[in-house]
């Protein structure tokens, strides 16, 4: 099944598959050999393997599986930890690009700590039906790409159709950005889906109902709270969150998932009592 998914293109292929191969057949042959001379096996331990192979198949986060599979195979690999260590440096590094573009821009000042804090609660409460570290990632480098792009975000007057047509390629040019730092996979779904609609009437292809991962169909609702609960250039007034909160559950089915909105439901009764 793992592999089936690489040769599918549903996840990237990573060197270490070929030593997970290699280790799973070697787990494989020792366990039938150990059975056919009547020997005990470890099945608690055979089970944690088969269970976290399965994860592997039906997860997002598969760097992380790999890695998790790995470590029970071959406790002694010191390369899960430095693998760990990478991604949380990443991390670093993509929260001080974020705080930097944010601060850039008047009407955007704090707004990555709003959107993280929002979108790791409802996560949570949602039993963290998304991998954490991966739905930071997404988090912190969704809009980093419109620092680059030649709209004036502080400009008063609406955006022009060049303006938008600038604005809808930084779904794609955000996510490569994740893509090409490698390890955040997952997170760079996200980050391209993140303006698609569950009716298919988004960008940047179209998508729509399942097509879309769970990190964006809630990173499409968290924007949208941020957007219309705030301050902007071309809109010099917040919206009341009762208007906000009517907005996105008027949606639900069309624009949004229904199931995040759901979520999205629990998260303000909890948060805005």
């Amino acid at each position: 099944n793992v592999l089936r998914r690489v040769h599918a293109d549903n996840i990237r292929f990573d060197p270490r598959l070929s030593d997970l191969v290699l280790l799973l057949t070697n787990k494989v042959k020792e366990s039938f050999e150990r059975l056919f001379a009547k020997k005990t096996i470890n099945s608690a331990k055979l089970n944690s393997i088969t269970g976290a192979v399965q994860n592997l198949c039906e997860k997002d986060n598969f760097i992380a599986g790999i890695d998790k599979v790995l470590s029970l195979l071959d406790p002694k690999l010191e390369e899960i930890e430095t693998g760990n260590a990478t991604l949380r440096s990443d991390l670093e590094w993509f929260k001080t690009l974020a705080i930097f573009i944010d601060d850039r821009c008047h009407y955007t000042m704090g707004r990555t700590d709003r959107i993280l804090s929002m979108a790791s609660a409802m996560n949570k409460e949602a039993g963290n039906l998304i991998d954490t570290e991966q739905l930071k990632a997404a988090v912190l480098i969704h809009d980093a790409s419109i620092a680059f792009t030649k709209v004036d975000l502080n400009k008063q007057d609406e955006f022009t159709d060049s303006d938008w047509s600038e604005l809808h390629l930084h779904p794609i040019l955000s996510a490569q950005l994740l893509e090409n730092t490698g390890g955040w996979h997952s997170a760079a779904k996200m980050v391209r889906q993140h303006h698609e609609r569950y009716n298919g009437s988004g960008y940047p292809n179209g998508l729509k109902g399942e097509e879309i991962c769970d990190g964006a169909c809630l990173l499409a609702i968290v924007d949208t709270f941020e957007s219309m609960g705030h301050l902007r250039a071309h809109r010099r007034y917040k919206r009341p969150l009762l208007r906000v909160v009517a907005e996105i559950n008027g949606n639900s089915g069309s624009l949004y998932s229904p199931l995040w909105v759901d979520v999205f439901n629990k998260y303000i009764r909890i948060y805005y009592q």
